[in-house]
């Protein structure tokens, strides 16, 4: 289990499992200029639950969640830009 706090200050833990050859095709097609397919990536690497927790607290005042900010706590999740523990 990988747990760790995002700069925001969202507390996430993934399962190392969750990181396997499918993820890495959703990262992929993120990150050759598809914005769109980020959701994808997010949801296999968090799952459904820690991905709603991360939109309710990115969640502005208006009850939008902005898409910079959900790219930024997914950033800092890759690269354990938050604070981030590995628990076997």
């Amino acid at each position: 289990m990988i747990e760790g706090t995002t700069k925001s200050g969202f507390a996430y833990a993934i399962d190392e499992e969750n990181v396997d050859a499918e993820f890495l095709d959703a990262l992929a097609d993120a990150e050759e200029g598809d914005p769109l397919k980020i959701s994808k990536a997010v949801r296999m690497l968090l799952g459904d639950a820690q991905r709603k927790r991360l939109y309710d607290h990115l969640r502005s005042e208006k009850g939008k969640v902005p898409l910079q900010a959900v790219m930024e706590a997914f950033q800092d999740i890759l690269t354990n830009g938050g604070t981030a523990t590995k628990n076997s």
